[in-house]
């Protein structure tokens, strides 16, 4: 390692090595911040799961009104009996 002069101070600078920490080297070791968001971020997940959710029910009841809309007129149609009669 060679002294390295900074041109803002008289101090010598030396690099040293960068290890890493005992404690990850643990095959068991899991961090407990290792999955910890901020505050902001949590909201927004938690207002984008809240309107996903909401859009999907809207378009299930949505699918739900037209599938009743088509069996009523199918029903109206008498089919699939009446394409049943007449193939047999």
């Amino acid at each position: 390692m060679s002294p390295r002069y900074t041109h803002h101070t008289k101090y010598m600078l030396y690099e040293m090595p960068v290890a890493l920490p005992v404690y990850k080297c643990h095959p068991t070791f899991s961090d407990l911040f290792d999955k910890v968001v901020p505050l902001a971020v949590h909201g927004a997940m938690m207002s984008y799961e809240g309107r996903k959710s909401e859009i999907v029910n809207m378009e299930i009841g949505r699918l739900r009104e037209a599938t009743q809309l088509i069996n009523s007129v199918m029903a109206s149609l008498n089919l699939p009996a009446a394409i049943e009669d007449l193939s047999g």
